[in-house]
C-alpha cells in the first residue's frame, strides 16, 4: 500500500469532499481520526449534493440498535440548513419507509437504511439508484464474530452490477481502542498504526477491490493551537489518553474493557446465552 500524500496540521474542519475529488476513481473511503472534527458532517453534505443530482443513498451502521427510529430522526439534524438550501426540504426519518424528504407535500424516498448486524436477513432488495453508502461509526472496542463476513453480505445487499461504476462507500470511524483486532481494517488490508495523522494511502486488492484510507489530520481551531500543537478544552481538556483521542485523535490504547457496567464477569450464563445466538466477542 503505496503512500500518496501527508499533511499533518489543518486549522479549521475536515472536509471528506476534498477526498473524494482527488480519488475519485475509487470504490471505498476509509476514514479515521479524532472525534467530531467534520468527519460526518462533511459526508452528510456529500450525500446532500448526491440527492440534489436525483441519487438515493443508503446509510449503514454495524448494530441493528444503532438504526431505530430514535437515533435515525435526528441523523441529519445537524446539516437540515443545509439540506433546506439544496432540497428546498429538511430530511425526515420514517422507520418503514427510510429518509425522505417533503415535495409538494408527498414523501419522496432518498435514502434507506441498513445494518452490518442484520446483512442475512436482508437479502433480496435491489438499488439501482444509489450513488453512496455511507458507513458511519466503524470503529468500535468489539465486534461480532462473522463481522467480515456480514460486512460483506451487507453490501452485497446493496449494489447491483449496474451500479459496479458509480456507487461509492464511505466508512466513517474514531480512533479508540482496537483491541481487539479492527476487522475492517484486516478485511481491506490496513495497518492503521503504521499511519501518521494526515496521512493518506491508496489500495488495490487483486479482484478489484480499490480504495484510499485516511487517518484525518487534526483540526486545530486557533492559530496559536497550531504553533503549540495542542488542542485545548474547558471541557474534555483532561490529561489522559482518552481526552488525546477525542481532541486530537490519537489512538486510545488503553484495554477494551471487558466487564459490564454491574460488575458481573461475562465469563457466566450471561456471555454463553451470547455466544450460542452467534454474537461471540472477539
Amino acid at each position: 500500500m503505496a503512500k500518496r500524500k501527508k499533511k499533518k496540521l489543518i486549522l479549521g474542519y475536515y472536509d471528506v469532499k476534498k477526498l473524494i475529488n482527488a480519488f475519485n476513481d475509487v470504490v471505498y473511503y476509509i476514514i479515521f481520526g479524532e472525534r467530531r472534527n467534520g468527519k460526518t458532517y462533511s459526508a452528510k453534505k456529500v450525500i446532500i449534493d448526491s440527492v440534489k443530482e436525483g441519487n438515493k443513498f443508503v446509510y449503514m451502521r454495524r448494530k441493528h440498535a444503532h438504526i431505530v427510529e430514535k437515533r435515525s430522526k435526528d441523523y441529519f439534524k445537524d446539516v437540515q440548513d443545509y439540506a433546506i438550501k439544496q432540497l428546498d426540504s429538511e430530511i425526515y426519518y420514517d422507520a418503514k419507509l427510510g429518509f425522505y424528504i417533503m415535495y409538494n407535500g408527498v414523501k419522496e424516498l432518498i435514502g434507506y437504511v441498513h445494518c452490518v448486524e442484520d446483512a442475512y436477513e436482508n437479502k433480496g432488495g435491489v438499488y439501482n439508484d444509489i450513488e453512496y453508502i455511507l458507513f458511519d461509526e466503524f470503529i468500535d472496542y468489539h465486534y461480532m464474530r462473522d463481522e467480515k463476513e456480514l460486512f460483506q453480505h451487507a453490501i452485497a445487499n446493496c449494489y447491483s452490477q449496474e451500479i459496479e461504476n458509480k456507487v461509492k462507500v464511505i466508512m466513517i470511524g474514531n480512533t479508540i481502542a482496537t483491541q481487539p483486532s479492527n476487522p475492517y481494517f484486516e478485511l481491506f488490508h490496513i495497518e492503521p498504526k503504521e499511519m501518521k495523522q494526515g496521512e493518506i494511502r491508496r489500495f488495490e486488492h487483486q479482484r478489484g477491490v480499490i480504495g484510499v484510507t485516511q487517518y484525518t489530520p487534526t483540526s486545530y481551531h486557533s492559530r496559536e493551537e497550531i504553533d503549540s500543537k495542542t488542542k485545548r478544552s474547558r471541557v474534555l481538556g483532561f490529561d489522559d489518553d482518552i481526552s488525546n483521542m477525542i481532541l486530537q485523535g490519537e489512538w486510545d490504547l488503553r484495554k477494551c474493557n471487558t466487564r459490564p457496567i454491574d460488575n458481573i464477569s461475562w465469563r457466566n450464563k450471561r456471555y454463553e446465552k451470547r455466544r450460542k445466538r452467534n454474537l461471540l466477542f472477539q
